[in-house]
């Protein structure tokens, strides 16, 4: 599949010379149950939905200093798109789950739903954080999550939030609380979890001497070999990828 290889390889494989874009309508109606609990029950109602009929347009689990409610542990935000019976099915639906596994809830609409998706969306925007992108099996992020909650830098807990449908868990911190061996910790944390971390963002400063993408993975030499026969020259983008790829 040219999109899944090329996709992410950041220029290393070839240059984009003409984009076709698929538009989408806007739904006609948006609304996100924020389910407010311990991480468990949080990780239970995803789980549940998973295995249910409803078809939700995100879901992630975030930690309250994601949530900036320092009152709640974790939240399970199920976000629905569509008509307007549709999204009330999957609230109701949802709801009732979520009260099952005993967390207590709240429907965000109009602006507060949009604030609260564009916050979990710019998270990356700012220039002072050190932002860890973990690939986490699912069996295992549930227990990496929590080690990540542990974890501290200082005085200050690190903002978590877990794409569950992707499968990607992002660790941020704040660079004026970290050192270069903060990587070596999370890179660790995650082996020990089945996963990968890696270093995706963070002040040039702080790069120096970091091999952001951590140890190499054990494909490295079939894409070293994808590289060659597509760059045989070296042209594109070289040491920008994987290995130094």
């Amino acid at each position: 599949d040219m999109c899944k290889l090329f996709v992410g390889s950041l220029g290393t494989l070839g240059i984009i010379t003409e984009v076709t874009v698929r538009m989408a309508p806007v739904p006609l109606t948006s609304a996100t149950l924020v389910a407010y609990g311990s991480l468990p029950q949080a990780a239970q109602l995803v789980e549940e939905i998973s295995r249910s009929v409803l078809q939700p347009a995100a879901v992630v689990i975030v930690n309250s200093v994601a949530l900036t409610k320092p009152d709640q542990q974790w939240a399970a935000a199920i976000r629905t798109d569509g008509f307007e019976e549709t999204v009330s099915r999957h609230l109701k639906d949802a709801g009732a789950m979520a009260e099952r596994f005993g967390l207590g809830g709240e429907v965000l609409r109009e602006h507060s739903h949009e604030r609260f998706w564009n916050e979990i969306r710019d998270f990356q925007l700012s220039p002072d954080n050190l932002i860890y992108r973990l690939n986490l099996p699912r069996a295992s992020a549930i227990k990496m999550l929590q080690a990540c909650q542990e974890w501290r830098i200082g005085n200050l807990s690190p903002t978590i939030i877990n794409d569950v449908s992707a499968g990607l868990a992002w660790l941020v911190i704040s660079a004026k609380q970290a050192d270069a061996v903060n990587f070596a910790k999370v890179t660790a944390l995650a082996r020990e979890h089945s996963g990968h971390a890696v270093l995706f963002a963070a002040p040039p400063e702080f790069k120096k001497g970091i091999d952001v993408w951590g140890p190499p993975p054990p494909s490295v030499s079939i894409m070293k070999e994808i590289k060659r026969q597509f760059d045989p020259q070296g042209l594109l983008n070289p040491g920008r990828f994987v290995a130094g790829i």
